[in-house]
């Protein structure tokens, strides 16, 4: 169920963003999976990629583009949400 509606939101051109805390063996895969369907990126979050980075990655790249990206100061988040192909250096 919740594959076919990461289908219909990706077909929308809807991303899914999904950053966790803790490890559970249930809810991990699922999240993991609904953002890999729409284009979006999962990561769990922590001192190295900490909740504030990623959200304030994703609002520059939903609002202003890769380029915007460019303003993020943690390398680590912009790697993560470019892909390593196009991982600010």
């Amino acid at each position: 169920m919740a594959e076919c509606a990461a289908v219909l939101l990706k077909h929308k051109g809807i991303k899914i963003f999904s950053f966790i805390e803790g490890y559970d063996t249930t809810t991990l895969p699922v999240f993991r999976r609904l953002s890999e369907i729409t284009g979006g990126k999962f990561a769990m979050f922590g001192n190295e990629l900490p909740l504030s980075d990623l959200c304030e990655g994703v609002a520059l790249l939903t609002s202003g583009g890769e380029k915007a990206l460019t303003r993020l100061k943690n390398k680590k988040v912009q790697k993560l949400l470019l892909g390593p192909e196009k991982g600010l250096k």
